[in-house]
């Protein structure tokens, strides 16, 4: 639309490493939400877009939850429980 500012902002998503820091996941999922909701993200997409920013441990134990729970529902609401569950105690 012409008239959509927001559509003319560069959208970049943070990368989480998976560091064993509570406040780092924390603060990347904030991050990410605000950045979703801001931009009017799509739902079926916030995962995948989400998934694509994992780096080094992160990404490892993403790829070892998704090998052993294959047809778990692949949302953003349920990423961030699975998430949380594994980074902050």
């Amino acid at each position: 639309r012409a008239d959509d500012s927001l559509g003319k902002i560069k959208f970049t998503k943070p990368s989480f490493d998976g560091k064993y820091n509570p406040d780092a996941y924390l603060t990347w999922e904030l991050a990410v939400d605000q950045k979703f909701i801001c931009h009017d993200f799509p739902e079926d997409k916030c995962f995948r877009a989400a998934t694509s920013e994992f780096t080094n441990l992160a990404s490892v134990c993403w790829s070892e939850y998704h090998r052993k729970n294959p047809n778990n529902t692949q949302n953003w609401d349920a990423l961030k429980r699975i998430m949380r569950a594994r980074f902050v105690p």
